[in-house]
């Protein structure tokens, strides 16, 4: 099973770091003004790529099946008088097999919207690049 975890997470991880660029200027010779630029510029691009395509609030019900105990004092007023008594017990949930399905699938959703507005904030990022002359060098 935590082989099968692992598989899965990274590529998960990898998919939602994106891609790394390799920004090059044409029209900025001196190396380290371009690396001053860039940074100003990326960091513009990504404030309108995170504005553009925010990232969505994910709802993520978790269950927990640990149960927890229950313990008191009672009284009961009756013909033979007043009654005190003392009460102690557990309480295990329970989750209905709809619910678990219905749980997964929001969450399956909540994961979908997540990858969607990471690659629609990438693809912005680099169009904001390119628009302010960068080209993204292999």
């Amino acid at each position: 099973m935590n082989k099968i975890a692992l598989l899965i997470a990274v590529p998960v991880s990898v998919a939602i770091s994106g891609c790394a660029a390799n920004w090059k200027h044409p029209s900025i010779p001196n190396p380290q003004a371009e690396a001053r630029q860039l940074k100003i510029d990326k960091a513009y691009c990504q404030q309108v790529a995170n504005g553009s395509a925010p990232m969505p609030t994910a709802n993520i019900p978790m269950q927990s099946a640990q149960g927890y105990n229950v313990a008191g004092t009672s009284t009961t007023y009756g013909p033979g008088g007043v009654v005190q008594g003392r009460y102690n017990g557990s309480v295990t949930p329970t989750y209905a097999p709809a619910t678990a399905f219905a749980n997964g699938m929001g969450q399956g959703m909540a994961m979908g919207a997540m990858f969607r507005a990471r690659q629609m904030q990438d693809e912005i990022l680099e169009g904001c690049m390119m628009s302010l002359g960068w080209v993204d060098m292999p």
